[in-house]
C-alpha cells in the first residue's frame, strides 16, 4: 500500500509544480474538430494552449469529469488545480463553470463538501489509480452522472 501512495502523492505533487510553474513548457497543440463536437481549449501562464476535439453531451457529465470529455482522468485533476491556484482554465460550453452552482452542488466538488478545492483533485487522482475515494453522504461516486445539471 505505501508504493501506491507514494506515487499517487509523487503524481499531485508534480501535477501541483506544472500548475505552480505555468503549465508544461513550451507545448502548443491542435486536432482536427469533427462535426458535431465542441473544442475544450486549455490555457496556462505561458499563453499556450491545447485545443481537443470531444463530444460533450451535457446529460451526462459524470462526477470528476471536469472538462466534460467523457472521462475522469489526470487532466480533470489539473483543471481544478489551476482553478484552487487561481488559473485561468476555460472549458467549452455546454460544460460548466468550475465553481459554478448548480441543483446538486457546485460544479468541480467532486466530494460534495460545498467547496472546490486541492482535495477534490486529489479524490480524483485517487480514483484514476482505483483507490478508494470518501464521499459525503448522498454524493455520487466518481465516473457516476452528476444529477440536477
Amino acid at each position: 500500500m505505501k508504493p501506491v501512495s507514494f506515487a499517487l502523492s509523487t503524481l499531485v505533487g508534480v501535477i501541483g509544480l506544472m500548475v505552480v510553474a505555468g503549465g508544461y513548457g513550451g507545448w502548443s497543440a491542435q486536432a482536427q474538430q469533427p462535426a458535431g463536437t465542441a473544442t475544450h481549449v486549455g490555457t496556462h501562464r505561458g499563453g499556450d494552449s491545447l485545443k481537443v476535439a470531444a463530444p460533450i453531451n451535457s446529460a451526462s457529465i459524470a462526477n470528476g469529469d471536469v472538462d466534460c470529455d467523457g472521462d475522469v482522468d489526470a487532466v480533470d485533476s489539473l483543471g481544478l488545480l489551476q482553478y484552487v491556484a487561481g488559473l485561468s482554465v476555460s472549458l467549452q460550453e455546454p460544460c460548466p463553470d468550475i465553481g459554478v452552482q448548480s441543483h446538486s452542488g457546485f460544479f468541480g466538488d467532486v466530494d460534495c463538501d460545498l467547496d472546490v478545492d486541492a482535495v477534490d483533485a486529489q479524490k480524483i487522482l485517487r480514483h484514476v489509480v482505483s483507490l478508494s475515494v470518501n464521499q459525503e453522504p448522498n454524493c455520487s461516486a466518481l465516473g457516476d452522472p452528476l444529477p440536477g445539471l
